[in-house]
């Protein structure tokens, strides 16, 4: 199984993150009050979005996504987690 599945579940939520965000963001601009304290929330709001998925996209670049992983792999990590008590 290529490790590069993993990107699926991951551009999964990218998407619906920047759906869900564009979603909120004209809420705001459509019913909320135009104050000060509204620009400031959508700016704070983008600024972090933006910072959040520009470090999660460098993080995983660092990764080789073209490796396999093996059942013993899979056998290692799950015995990490759960130790046997044998």
């Amino acid at each position: 199984m290529p490790i590069a599945l993993l990107l699926i579940p991951y551009a999964l939520f990218v998407t619906f993150f920047v759906i869900y965000g564009g979603f909120t963001l004209y809420h705001l601009n459509r019913f909320g009050v135009a104050h000060g304290h509204l620009v400031a929330m959508q700016a704070i709001f983008l600024i972090g979005s933006i910072a959040m998925l520009s470090a999660s996209s460098l993080a995983i670049l660092s990764y080789d996504w073209t490796s396999i992983v093996t059942s013993d792999d899979l056998d290692r990590l799950l015995g990490s987690f759960f130790p046997s008590s044998l």
